[in-house]
């Protein structure tokens, strides 16, 4: 705590004033942290962009917060009652959900399998980033490769595309 105290540039007194414990400082940042993604992840939901834009803004908003979404991802951390994966989850099945009607998804995969999908492939991501052995804009591309052109609609522009 004396360290945390010192980098913040405030007396320990003052830290342990309200944060009596680490748990309690611990809690109150991972809080901070999912309320300001799940503010932005609501945002995108509202913003009127295609479901690959979407994800796309997602995947390079929780992978550039690596630090923090692998501790909220790699485990389920419960902050307030509620996880970080089930804070995001509605918002993304609502956007997967918009994508398979407009058949950037096979209708045969059920939206739920999609964004579970999309969730592991932000927790590999996320390893990666964090580990230095790729980008942000790196993981989230292939991401979101991975998942439209997976999942997606199939086209002869598809392989050509990923040769570009």
């Amino acid at each position: 705590m004396a360290e945390v105290a010192g980098a913040a540039r405030v007396g320990k007194a003052s830290l342990n004033r309200y944060f009596p414990t680490r748990r309690v400082l611990r809690d109150s940042i991972l809080s901070r942290a999912l309320g300001d993604l799940s503010q932005l992840i609501s945002a995108v939901e509202r913003a009127d962009l295609s479901a690959r834009e979407s994800l796309s803004r997602i995947a390079r908003a929780v992978l550039a917060q690596q630090g923090i979404a692998l501790r909220l991802m790699r485990k389920p951390v419960v902050v307030s009652e509620v996880t970080f994966e089930e804070s995001i989850f509605r918002t993304l099945n609502v956007i997967i959900y918009g994508a398979k009607k407009s058949k950037e998804f096979d209708s045969d995969v059920a939206s739920r399998s999609i964004t579970l999908l999309f969730l592991s492939l932000l927790r590999a991501g996320i390893v990666l980033v964090s580990e230095g052995s790729s980008t942000v804009e790196e993981v989230a591309l292939n991401v979101i490769r991975m998942l439209f052109e997976g999942l997606g609609k199939r086209s002869s522009n598809a392989y050509i595309h990923l040769r570009e």
